[in-house]
């Protein structure tokens, strides 16, 4: 199988800086204009030569080529940074060490501008602001001294189409101990040459690499979908700020699935009256919640809150998801419960102040997003998929979305005196908290079809804990002492007797 441009380019590059030439920066600037000018056929002899030292000459070739401009081949210097001036926010200190750079280069030119964009994106290391900044501006500068061109070739987006094929569900649940590979598991997105080299100015080329390949057939909608997974959101030190910070990467994700997510609730989130901050459903079960604090060390650690906040109110799933954050530094992890026990095991951990990080973490949150189709259908106690009708006494009562749905058949005249009942005893529920009992979501009178007066009385609650038929003493005693702590509840208010 052959390699392509960008893996011979890295192949080169790795003999370059091991053997550590005087003149490293030059050859590596030299070899970025190779790869960008898709000069395959030097690539392929470089990456094949035996000793890498011997082809430096023609590697500089390239450089000599590039740095002698003439008078007259476009915007010197001067006029460059003028213009980067006017694009940038900055003040001129801050362009302190590019000016020296250019200060050394005698009539330096556009040329001169476009080797040193070179090697700023040639480098491995994860690039700064400062540097991001210096970037995009120069390029700005740059593209203002550009003479108009023919239409070009744009391409054709398929990001609705990547995007079906991107989020669909898997159709296999991993065991637990593959879970790291299998989330581990990349989808590369294909991009323009255009978009290419705006995410080179972002992003290492080793991470470039991982996560884009370049196609005619590329996904520009799709990147700005994403946006927030590129573009970090400024945050502050508290737990608030790093909000947006967070669901740039969280969000993006949820919002290219089309899943629900929330904050600081505890509704379907088999927390109790917990709340977790962060929560992500599958129809109306929570089944990846996040803990999160920001910058202040007496927090307490969100890894140990995923545990204690969840009440396991599933059966047949074999593990549900969740992440720990502090400030920048965000930990996935999966939650099994076996024999009685949470246990919370990690899995990753990416910081999320590098893009790269950033990328990598999206790419395992969308991984499981699609577990969530078949670790819905593990679940043997969802009510949902129970038909509950039940005709007893002119009542009925079904299921509807994880609530409970209950029709009082009665006249209108005959609903009033049982409509302020129910009322009642739900606000004396709600107001006093008490223990393990339904509460109210919706209750309204209905009018049959067809009828003015004949019609029904709607009531709809959310129940707590999960359907299921005990399967020992332990468990038939558990739900005894549920039973009996909420008619104990009620009948302290005086509610039954």
């Amino acid at each position: 199988m052959s390699k392509s441009n960008e893996e011979l380019y890295d192949g080169i590059r790795t003999s370059i800086k091991k053997a550590n030439p005087k003149d490293e920066k030059d050859l590596l600037s030299a070899l970025n204009i190779a790869l960008k000018d898709g000069q395959r056929d030097k690539l392929l002899d470089w990456f094949e030569a035996e000793d890498i030292s011997k082809c430096y000459e023609d590697i500089r070739k390239l450089n000599s080529t590039v740095n002698a401009p003439t008078a007259n081949q476009g915007p010197k210097w001067p006029e460059i940074y003028q213009k980067a001036l006017e694009f940038s926010e900055q003040s001129d200190e801050f362009w302190k060490d590019v000016r020296n750079h250019f200060g050394k280069i005698p009539n330096a030119t556009h040329n001169h501008v476009q080797i040193y964009l070179d090697k700023l994106r040639g480098s491995k290391e994860e690039m700064s602001d400062d540097i991001r900044i210096i970037i995009m501006n120069l390029e700005k500068a740059l593209k203002s001294f550009s003479q108009p061109t023919a239409v070009v070739n744009q391409g054709q987006d398929i990001s609705d189409s990547f995007a079906r094929d991107f989020t669909t569900s898997s159709d296999v649940l991993p065991n637990h101990s593959s879970l790291r590979v299998e989330l581990g598991k990349i989808t590369k997105i294909p991009v323009s040459n255009e978009d290419w080299e705006m995410l080179r100015s972002h992003f290492n080329l080793a991470t470039m690499n991982k996560y884009f390949s370049v196609n005619d057939k590329h996904c520009k909608t799709l990147l700005l979908r994403i946006a927030g997974v590129i573009f970090s959101p400024l945050h502050g030190s508290t737990k608030f700020s790093y909000i947006p910070f967070w669901d740039g990467v969280m969000g993006s994700a949820a919002g290219l699935f089309g899943k629900k997510i929330n904050r600081n609730t505890s509704q379907n989130t088999s927390t109790g009256q917990n709340r977790p901050d962060w929560v992500a459903y599958e129809r109306n079960h929570g089944i990846f919640c996040g803990e999160e604090k920001g910058d202040d060390p007496s927090a307490p650690d969100p890894k140990i809150e995923l545990s204690t906040k969840l009440e396991w109110n599933w059966k047949g799933i074999p593990y549900v998801f969740g992440y720990s954050a502090v400030s920048t530094i965000v930990k996935f992890h999966y939650i099994m419960f076996e024999n009685g026990t949470k246990t919370v095991n990690e899995m990753f951990e990416y910081d999320f102040s590098s893009t790269s990080g950033r990328l990598e973490a999206f790419h395992v949150v969308c991984a499981i997003f699609r577990l969530f189709e078949p670790l819905f259908k593990s679940i043997t106690n969802d009510i949902q998929s129970q038909e509950l009708f039940i005709q007893k006494d002119l009542h009925e009562i079904t299921s509807d979305k994880g609530h409970i749905i209950k029709k009082f058949l009665l006249k209108q005249e005959e609903s009033t005196s049982l409509l302020e009942k129910l009322n009642t005893i739900y606000g004396i529920i709600d107001t006093h908290k008490i223990p393990f009992c339904e509460r109210k979501n919706q209750l309204k009178w209905q009018a049959a079809p067809n009828q003015k007066n004949n019609g029904y009385l709607r009531l709809k609650t959310s129940p707590h804990g999960y359907l299921s038929k005990p399967n020992n003493k332990s468990e038939i005693i558990a739900c005894l002492i549920c039973v009996l702590t909420a008619l104990d509840g009620l009948h302290s208010h005086g509610i039954v007797h």
